[in-house]
């Protein structure tokens, strides 16, 4: 066979396993791609300056999984303690790419959710989400704003169907005991005159620097409409009094009138 023949084969046979390579990793050990040295069963490791995501980039994306013209993208910001990462799910939509996010499911509903553990933030990673959890948080959670100063921080509307409260706040029913010190109203006026709101109630100002406490701004109403009813309830027994009185007076006067 001349050199030209085996030439021509060789070229052949370089091209078919150029088009059907695979990309093969070792079956032991750990793979680095950017790295030497790889700390892990698949390290990949890459520096530079930090770019984020936009509607015509990427960014510093780490791993991208496409399928058709849908993709996943998980990316780490380059540079040194820039510490932020992020999951994108998109539509490569073209030219405009990325305009288009996609749905993407942390724990989609797939069978019976009662034996699923949801996702956990800001717990260690021993930490176990009881079955049928969808969202554990340690911490402070913000919506619509950057530093939640609570548990659950909303800057915005919320609206809801249906809202319990649940406090340690003692429910001012203590105030029907036989027992309870009715304040007088008289006490009550001199406190008004002076303070401008009910005792026991903040203030507009003390309302407007440290905002309002459903649950203790709702008992504090109750325990007022309580007093409020027992005065009520005082105030007609007097009437009926005064009403009888009147009626007594009355019929002496008729008995004197008759007589004449």
């Amino acid at each position: 066979m001349d050199t030209k023949k085996l030439l021509s084969i060789g070229a052949m046979v370089f091209c078919f396993y150029t088009v059907h390579a695979q990309n093969i990793f070792p079956s032991g050990g750990n793979t680095g791609i950017g790295i030497s040295n790889p700390e892990s069963l698949l390290h990949i490791t890459t520096y530079g300056t930090a770019a984020y995501p936009s509607k015509t980039s990427r960014g510093n994306i780490m791993q991208l999984f496409q399928a058709d013209n849908n993709d996943l993208e998980i990316g780490v910001g380059k540079g040194v303690n820039t510490r932020k990462a992020w999951i994108l799910a998109r539509h490569l939509s073209i030219p405009e790419y990325g305009e288009h996010y996609s749905t993407l499911h942390l724990q989609p509903q797939i069978d019976v959710m009662g034996f699923y553990r949801g996702v956990a933030i800001g717990y260690l990673p021993s930490s176990d989400v009881p079955y049928g959890v969808g969202l554990a948080v340690a911490g402070n959670v913000g919506i619509g704003t950057t530093t939640p100063l609570a548990k659950l921080s909303v800057n915005g509307n919320i609206l809801a169907t249906e809202i319990k409260i649940k406090t340690n706040i003692e429910v001012p029913d203590y105030v029907f005991d036989p027992s309870y010190e009715l304040p007088k109203l008289s006490s009550i006026e001199n406190y008004v005159k002076k303070y401008r709101h009910l005792p026991e109630i903040p203030s507009a100002v003390e309302i407007q620097k440290d905002g309002l406490d459903l649950a203790l701004m709702n008992l504090s109403l109750l325990k007022k409409v309580e007093e409020l009813t027992l005065h009520l309830i005082e105030k007609e027994k007097q009437l009926m009094k005064q009403d009888q009185r009147i009626t007594e007076i009355e019929n002496s006067l008729n008995k004197i009138n008759d007589n004449k």
